[in-house]
């Protein structure tokens, strides 16, 4: 079967299933009423129609009914293709040169693979194109770009890996000017739109664009991975299947809801739909504000809390101390507090209500669900946060931890850092899981002031850090502790093992190897012991 036979196939089979509903929906009517418009919202959302789409076909289709006078289904269904016959009939921007195309995703989207493509496609279509490779991030990703800079013929421009991608972006607009080029592809590194230090610098390489390109058209393009339903039919349909696993992000805002994304008092959320005949529904939130997005929530029931486990995208932090720090520290990866009944009335528990208050978070009394994801009958209050991961700093110390196994001595670390002001923590796979409860908890919720990255190797960290003096503790280091302190560079990196087997022998080999001086009547010392040790001596120097 040839791509557009595949492609007419797969349309078809969504016509079909969209028509399909509607066809029932129309038989089973027997007078437009707002049943019917809610049924038929229901139809398009899960047929990935878009709220915006959806919203605006709606709207229409009742005005036209509503001036029409119209009495039965059928009509009002001629109606509904027409309007998105009317819908589809949108015009294309007119293409203008030169132009910076900014490409932007998630990891492992597609994007470099993209802009491979569409460099070819411009270059046979007689345009002039550069290729900008501005994710500096990810291991050989410039020599990934510049595989497909060769295969389509056409110039790149790419810095050594751990380069600020803003500078990139800079050289190659010069070389685009340079060169009289139409289109410079500028490839960036993967990233989500909460991680805000990412966002910063992707709002950078714009104001350079902006500043040193100004004649420029620019257009952003954002790739979505093809083989994820992206619509919001799907989003539906994935919260529907997932309810157990996903909790409730939705924020309070007065009697009503409110978007998650705008904090109080800005923005507005309209209701799409509503509860009705009893049934437990999803409602649909379109925010008004500054976003324009669909947030989806859950109007009649909580989602039930799972016991932790490393693949959910949320975690707990149990305990009033490691909540309250939740909340304090990180309250926009807060999605809800916990508390048990016999909690009420405290002053811990007032603490939380008014500090959750402030940030627009539920507080729920969950005695049960306080009992299963902590494993304890005494745990009284717990925040659901969303996991989180920070850049590290570069102009500041930094601790390694690698290949880590024990939760409590890496909580424990944690807290030692934070209260030696070390904040930035590098962790190395294969390691413990740091959002595990009992990390959360050894840490006493320090884990929420401190900026933690998870690499796959030490060559990544060391490849993005390279600056940083390095100091891996070992029992056969060839510096004792006292020996090093004398002339400590500000950017120093102490690097800790594995509880059992400690670093590999390879480190030995790295900056400057480290032992701790003690006596012979012990094999070495706890890991957590160990690094307090290191942290106390650097830091207080």
């Amino acid at each position: 079967m040839g791509l557009f036979a595949k492609l007419r196939e797969g349309l078809t089979k969504t016509r079909d299933s969209l028509m399909g509903r509607v066809d029932t929906l129309v038989k089973e009517t027997r007078k437009i009423d707002e049943d019917f418009y809610e049924e038929l919202e229901d139809i398009l959302l899960m047929s990935d129609c878009g709220m915006k789409a959806t919203t605006a076909m709606m709207d229409e289709l009742r005005r036209r009914v509503s001036e029409n006078k119209v009495k039965d289904a059928d009509t009002a269904k001629q109606m509904l293709k027409d309007i998105m016959i009317e819908q589809m009939d949108i015009p294309r921007p007119p293409l203008r040169w030169p132009m910076v195309m900014l490409v932007v995703g998630v990891n492992g989207a597609g994007k470099t693979t993209t802009i491979g493509k569409l460099a070819l496609r411009f270059q046979n279509i007689g345009r002039r194109i550069i290729l900008c490779a501005a994710d500096t991030f990810r291991a050989a990703a410039a020599d990934q770009l510049t595989v497909w800079a060769e295969r389509a013929r056409v110039p790149i421009v790419k810095h050594a890996e751990g380069a600020d991608p803003a500078a990139v972006v800079y050289d190659g607009i010069q070389s685009a000017k340079a060169q009289g080029a139409d289109l410079l592809i500028v490839d960036t590194a993967g990233r989500l739109h909460n991680k805000k230090n990412l966002m910063d610098e992707l709002n950078k390489m714009r104001r350079v664009i902006d500043r040193e390109f100004p004649e420029a058209d620019v257009r952003c393009m954002l790739v979505l991975d093809g083989t994820e339903r992206s619509g919001a039919g799907a989003r539906v349909q994935g919260s529907l299947r997932n309810r157990r696993h996903h909790p409730d992000q939705t924020r309070r805002h007065g009697e009503g809801r409110h978007c998650a994304c705008h904090p109080a008092g800005t923005g507005s959320a309209s209701v799409v739909h509503r509860r009705r005949r009893g049934h437990r529904r999803l409602a649909a939130l379109q925010c008004q504000g500054l976003c324009g997005s669909a947030i989806l929530i859950r109007r009649a029931i909580m989602p039930s809390l799972s016991t932790y486990s490393a693949e959910l995208d949320y975690a707990y932090a149990p305990g009033m101390f490691p909540a309250m720090e939740c909340l304090l520290h990180r309250p926009e990866s807060c999605r809800r507090v916990l508390l048990h009944s016999r909690s009420a009335g405290t002053e811990g528990a007032q603490r939380l209500r008014e500090e959750a208050e402030k940030h627009h978070i539920r507080v729920e009394e969950a005695d049960k669900a306080l009992s299963r994801i902590s494993g304890k009958e005494n745990c009284f209050a717990a925040a659901v946060f969303s996991k989180f991961e920070d850049d590290l700093r570069p102009d500041k110390p930094h601790i390694v931890l690698h290949h880590p196994s024990d939760s409590g001595n890496v909580g424990t670390i944690f807290r030692t850092a934070l209260g030696f002001d070390v904040q930035d923590i590098a962790v190395i796979r294969p390691c413990v899981d740091v959002f595990d409860p009992k990390t959360v908890r050894a840490s006493m919720g320090s884990i929420f002031q401190l900026r933690l990255h998870v690499y796959d190797d030490f060559s990544q960290y060391q490849a993005q850090f390279p600056e940083h003096a390095l100091y891996p503790f070992m029992l056969d280091g060839s510096k004792s502790l006292p020996d090093v302190l004398g002339d400590i560079p500000d950017r120093w990196t102490l690097i800790f093992g594995n509880e059992g087997s400690g670093l590999p022998p390879e480190f030995s080999r790295l900056g400057q190897p480290v032992r701790i001086p003690s006596s012979n009547k012990v094999d070495s010392l706890n890991l957590s012991i160990a690094a307090a040790i290191g942290i106390y001596a650097f830091a207080r120097r």
